[in-house]
């Protein structure tokens, strides 16, 4: 898991395959490994993921700076097929 700088919709916690280094936190739960900065894990907790019949869903406590979506410059107010929330 790590922050994504963003595009149009700004930045975003984002899932991705990864191997765990010094500087990570490493989860086990429920059959699946996360693998978090340990700088982005103190500034994010608590992170959630959900599985949707879509793909996942990351969430958190971390305050993210809203892009410029809805002013229609990505695509209808949207970003790769995505909303911005």
């Amino acid at each position: 898991m790590y922050l994504n700088k963003g595009s149009c919709c700004g930045p975003s916690l984002t899932l991705a395959l990864d191997e765990a280094r010094d500087e990570d936190d490493v989860f086990d739960l429920e059959g699946y490994t996360f693998v978090v900065e340990k700088e982005l894990c103190a500034l994010a907790s608590p992170i959630t993921v959900d599985m949707t019949e879509y793909g996942f869903s990351v969430s958190s406590s971390l305050k993210l700076e809203r892009g410029t979506c809805g002013s229609g410059s990505c695509g209808g107010g949207s970003c790769g097929g995505g909303s911005c929330s």
